[in-house]
């Protein structure tokens, strides 16, 4: 039968995803997996390439024996003991739904990728660390890429070793991989109608890559840091350029620029290459800036699906056996599934000893016993560890960072933390915390460890006549590369070693006979988690599945601003929150528990990062953050006896009586600073929330699901606190 053509389809417009914050930090090795499971699997058009095991996701034992097959010779030739590890490592079976959508369908449109599962929404992955299966329908820029790596007799074995090596990071290839590099610019190319956002100022910039390459071709640099934070397509490129994947350009200093190896001349010529191919395009895509996500501040989520902290130390409290130590376990260990690391690559567990009482208990020290040489301690390596998974490169002299929101946190568990004297043993971490700085996306911090320490091992040398600081280099930078190893350790010996930006450091803690107190220095500092409070151990629901925590990572800020702070929190020209603090401060000023500029600045850091942007609950939800503050930062502060508690009040004003607890014959520590909290709160600042037994509890989770909902927390810590006031003359916060 003959028949005429049928009209165009209609296609939708392409969702160019430019609000989501898709972070994708292993992506050559997404690449090589997904070409060769293409390859391995008969180049079928479709394929579902991985099993849910609980909940994760794994290559299927039908694919992987393909792949295996495929792989035959180079698993000989290279020494990879497991390649299955390797492949279940790819950001295809670890990332989320999103970040595959915008780097496999608007980057190098290699496919459609969706879940098995057509009922689950897209962002069913953002939240819990489960991954779902999914399915990939591979496109025609497929048999492109085939092209490129096949000669007259097929895909020939020096392109396969180059997918292998992508897989697994081995060293099949050596030198020049030509495959690589053929692969690459063809991808390039590929992506070159893609559209990027750049938000500089009040600018708010879509490009598309030509227009770096027209300035760059002028001599010019072009900004390549988002004011706000990278989101969308944009992220993802500055990885692939960052990761040296770009065959032009290079990411040095917040600046976009041709690589130091390549002359002008070359990407003139591309750019009138592309410049061209874009003029016979044609688009089907709307660009609209009013995407339907919200756009929040870096501060608030730096990767997908996990919520940032306002300080990278916690205080896990909590009698033994609440499961202090398995909430840092868990959070590295889903961390380390999102970013495909090995198993407790991104945890250690420190044992804190009672005779600690100096900062080289924790760092280490200089030992002159048979030779010179430097103790190491695994807080100490596990803190380099963190260094260097965070570092780009070094230039100038100073850290060029990686992309931070594609770098998995690094936790770090001091068990049974306050068995020694933290201000004594913990000094060093203390003071350097709270000089960190954050300038335009950059990260600074002041040396942990001083470098005078190397100038003294390098003049000295070992039992064996090595030299001791070559000795000290070996022990910190195991399995590190050769070229990053001296990188690093020239300048750690001009500079020091700093405290990393991806280093979580969560102390457990007990109180009672054995263990010491925390002073205000470290509750400060410090970011407290009653977990009898925050996260209750209940019996009724052993044999239940239980509410998990967020996933947690690290902040990118240090001070807050102005611009960090949600709509909810303005009232005219004033911050609520500031005004909160205030009236909380009217009750302990003159009293050893009065707040700083300090408290100030961690309550709006708390508030930029837990707080609503939008949503019915929007007050409720910052409601819950005031409460979790007093929680975190004032109640733990306050201890004493009636007399260190009482309450004077100087201005003449500033008195209240509680009305729910007037007139009751237990009247919990009247005229202390915590009866005038209580009244404060019950009637004003956190009526909402506040309730009674009788009331269904309202305020949302912060730390778990926020649409669980429970009665506030500081009333019934109040309530604990007086109560023991009254009774023993004495109280304090902890149980």
């Amino acid at each position: 039968m003959k028949v005429t053509p049928k009209s165009i389809s209609e296609r939708p417009e392409i969702n160019l995803r430019m609000g989501i914050k898709s972070s994708l930090p292993k992506t050559e090795e997404t690449l090589g997996t997904l070409i060769s499971l293409y390859l391995a699997n008969d180049e079928e058009s479709e394929i579902v390439y991985g099993e849910e095991r609980n909940t994760h996701l794994q290559i299927s034992a039908e694919i992987y024996s393909k792949m295996e097959t495929y792989f035959t010779t180079q698993i000989a030739n290279s020494g990879v003991q497991n390649l299955k590890e390797e492949v279940n490592k790819s950001p295809l079976y670890t990332a989320q739904l999103e970040p595959l959508q915008v780097a496999l369908e608007l980057i190098w449109k290699i496919g459609k990728i969706s879940f098995t599962d057509s009922t689950l929404p897209e962002s069913g992955e953002r939240t819990g660390g489960i991954r779902h299966q999914k399915k990939i329908q591979f496109s025609a820029n497929m048999l492109l890429i085939k092209q490129v790596l096949s000669d007259n007799s097929g895909i020939v074995e020096g392109a396969k070793n180059t997918l292998f090596d992508m897989i697994t990071g081995s060293t099949l290839t050596g030198q020049g991989d030509k495959y690589r590099e053929k692969l690459l610019l063809t991808l390039n190319i590929i992506s070159e109608d893609t559209h990027y956002r750049l938000r500089n100022g009040t600018d708010e910039i879509v490009f598309q890559q030509e227009s770096l390459y027209n300035e760059i071709v002028k001599g010019d640099t072009v900004v390549s840091t988002d004011e706000r934070e990278s989101v969308g397509p944009f992220r993802i490129l500055k990885n692939i350029v960052g990761k040296q994947l770009h065959p032009f350009i290079r990411d040095q200093n917040g600046e976009f620029s041709l690589k130091a190896d390549l002359d002008i001349s070359s990407i003139k010529k591309y750019q009138k290459l592309v410049t061209t191919t874009l003029d016979l395009t044609q688009s089907r895509t709307v660009i609209e800036i009013d995407t339907p996500e919200l756009e929040l501040d870096p501060l608030i989520q730096t990767v997908e699906g996990f919520q940032a902290l306002p300080k990278p130390f916690l205080l896990l409290a909590g009698i033994s056996g609440t499961g202090k130590t398995r909430f840092i376990t868990q959070q590295a260990k889903n961390s380390a599934i999102h970013f495909g690391l090995g198993e407790s690559e991104n945890y250690c567990l420190v044992p804190v000893r009672p005779d600690w009482h100096e900062p080289s208990d924790l760092l280490g020290y200089i030992s002159r016993i048979n030779g010179t040489k430097y103790i190491c301690t695994d807080f100490l390596k596990f803190m380099v560890k963190a260094v260097v998974a965070s570092v780009d490169s070094i230039q100038d002299e100073e850290i060029v960072w990686n992309d931070l929101s594609g770098v998995s946190p690094y936790w770090l568990c001091l068990d049974e933390m306050n068995l020694a004297p933290v201000e004594q043993y913990f000094a060093d971490y203390l003071s350097i915390l709270e000089m960190r700085e954050w300038n335009e996306g950059s990260y600074s911090s002041k040396p942990m460890m001083q470098p005078n320490v190397f100038k003294q091992l390098a003049k000295s040398t070992a039992a064996d006549g090595t030299n001791s600081l070559d000795v000290l280099w070996d022990e910190l930078f195991e399995g590190v590369e050769n070229d990053k190893k001296e990188d690093l350790s020239d300048l750690f010996q001009k500079s020091g070693i700093p405290l990393p930006p991806n280093l979580i450091v969560a102390g457990t803690v007990n109180m009672d006979e054995t263990t010491h107190g925390f002073s205000r220095k470290v509750i400060d500092r410090a970011l407290t988690i009653d977990f009898q409070e925050f996260f209750k151990n209940d019996y009724d629901t052993f044999f239940e599945d239980q509410i998990e925590p967020k996933l947690f990572t690290f902040p990118l800020r240090a001070q807050a601003s102005r611009n960090d702070l949600p709509e909810i929190d303005a009232d005219g020209e004033k911050s609520r929150s500031i005004e909160f603090l205030k009236l909380i401060n009217q009750i302990l000023i003159n009293t050893p528990f009065e707040l700083a500029y300090r408290a100030l600045n961690e309550l709006l850091l708390t508030v930029s990062c837990f707080s609503p942007y939008e949503g019915d609950e929007a007050e409720l939800k910052l409601h819950a953050v005031w409460d979790d503050f007093l929680m975190q930062k004032v109640l733990p502060r306050i201890e004493g006896d009636s007399q260190k508690l009482r309450f004077v009040d100087e201005q003449g004003d500033v008195s209240r009586e509680s009305k729910e607890l007037k007139g009751k014959e237990n009247i919990y520590g009247k005229g202390s600073v915590l009866h005038q909290l209580y009244a404060l709160l019950e009637t004003d600042q956190l009526a909402d929330i506040w309730g009674d037994e009788e009331v269904p509890a309202k305020r949302p989770d912060l730390l778990r699901d926020t649409s669980i909902h429970m009665k506030c927390r500081s009333k019934k810590k109040l309530l604990w606190m007086m109560k023991r006031l009254k009774d023993n003359h004495f109280t304090d916060f902890w149980v």
